[in-house]
């Protein structure tokens, strides 16, 4: 290696010899070296012994980057570290996957897609026995909530650069701006994200842990008779209410969630297939039960009329009540929930959701002698019974209890049609329906 007392103008000109890399050492700073590569490259490169005696070289920049004077400076710097026992060489290396090992980090929105992939087969967590895939109404819900919130706020942050006090104030933002439904939505979310993360390893813990999401009180709403009365009638004759807009199968999918009392996804989804109108029932498989319980609804009077009424006006659709913008999928239960705000407000009827149905007919259905017991598998409630073991839970007779379960729905049948058919009947709009379904 020719050693040069190196001057800027020379460095400048300084071209390879004999078409290899040519070093040129400086003759003032000792290590310190001009490389130029046949491609007229020019670069600054410093030798040295590290404290085990091992000869290593390391660049210290482009000429057109570094002037010379810089290049001196910047050499003797590096000696000093080597002196206080540091090794240049190491010191990059490990700055280097540092860098890496940050960049490898996965961003909440990256991970969000692999979990939301892996939960439409059920992949998405732990399972002692058996995989549990995410209903499809629950997958579009929390996309909603992913997409409106999550990946807009927190979507481009490392895993491992958002601690719990952060994520806590997020939630606490969503609540504030928003709503405690959202809130709460989020924070499941990122809950079920962050599980995800630390058991595939791809963070070390979770800081979800500890944080809270606003609680919601168990309610209690339950409708009067006359309620009953005015929100039947005003799914039957909805036409004839000025300025509600209700069409006439998501008025029988209202009316049939009140009859059967079913919960409002099982209904708006409801398939022909699942449906045996001779057998008079409705199997409900378990890949849509809220529970992951095949369940068997007795179909009284009532509630065959409703079907029947539904499937005359579905056409060739495989659902009873299907889009009316795509025939091969069905109505949303969200469909059903915007219906019925419209019809209480019509009505002036407060603080009602299509729930509340389902629970005034359980609670009715008790209080005009049908059993808890009977009341709760009507409505596909899972309870360990004392002394059954849990495989038997999942494996028993789907036809249990049905002459039960059916008695139960025909006296709820009997005692609803009463209401309806009272001889008091509500004023709407321009018309009396006094005498209206007598």
């Amino acid at each position: 290696m020719p050693k040069v007392n190196l001057t800027d103008a020379f460095c400048r000109s300084a071209k390879a010899e004999d078409g290899k890399v040519t070093e040129f050492a400086d003759a003032k700073e000792r290590g310190l070296a001009l490389r130029v590569t046949p491609n007229v490259a020019r670069s600054w490169t410093f030798r040295y012994r590290n404290a085990a005696g091992k000869q290593k070289r390391i660049s210290l920049g482009r000429l057109d980057e570094l002037s010379l004077a810089a290049a001196r400076a910047k050499a003797a710097q590096t000696r000093v570290d080597i002196l206080n026992g540091l090794d240049p060489a190491d010191m990059r290396l490990a700055a280097k996957f540092a860098f890496l090992e940050h960049e490898k980090l996965e961003t909440i929105g990256e991970i969000a897609e692999r979990y939301m992939a892996a939960a439409v087969d059920g992949a998405h967590r732990f399972f002692k026995n058996e995989e549990r895939p995410k209903k499809a109404s629950t997958l579009a819900n929390e996309w909603y909530y992913l997409n409106r919130f999550i990946i807009p706020d927190l979507g481009k942050a490392k895993l491992d650069h958002l601690n719990r006090h952060s994520l806590q104030e997020y939630i606490d933002s969503v609540r504030a701006k928003h709503s405690k439904s959202s809130a709460r939505q989020c924070y499941v979310l990122l809950k079920g994200i962050y599980g995800y993360a630390v058991w595939k390893e791809h963070c070390a813990a979770d800081p979800m842990q500890f944080v809270s999401a606003p609680g919601f009180k168990d309610r209690k709403r339950l409708l009067s008779d006359a309620e009953i009365m005015k929100v039947w009638l005003g799914l039957m004759h909805a036409e004839m209410c000025a300025g509600l807009s209700i069409s006439r199968p998501v008025a029988l999918a209202l009316m049939l969630c009140l009859v059967t009392a079913q919960r409002r996804g099982e209904i708006s989804g409801l398939r022909k297939d699942e449906i045996d109108l001779n057998q008079e029932y409705w199997i409900l498989p378990e890949e849509r039960s809220k529970n992951r319980t095949a369940h068997v609804a007795p179909l009284s009077a009532m509630a065959t009329n409703l079907i029947e009424a539904a499937w005359s006006l579905s056409g060739d659709s495989p659902y009873l009540f299907p889009s009316p913008r795509k025939k091969d999928k069905p109505i949303t239960g969200h469909s059903l929930s915007r219906a019925f705000n419209r019809l209480t407000k019509w009505f002036g009827i407060s603080d009602c959701r299509v729930h509340d149905l389902r629970r005034t007919a359980s609670t009715t259905m008790v209080g005009i002698g049908v059993s808890a017991a009977t009341v709760s598998r009507i409505l596909n409630h899972t309870t360990r019974e004392e002394g059954e073991a849990q495989a038997t839970k999942k494996s028993y007779n789907l036809y249990a209890y049905l002459p039960e379960k059916r008695s139960g729905l025909d006296r709820w049948d009997a005692h609803l049609s009463k209401i309806i058919k009272r001889q008091e009947r509500p004023k709407f709009g321009q018309y009396d329906l006094a005498g209206v379904g007598q």
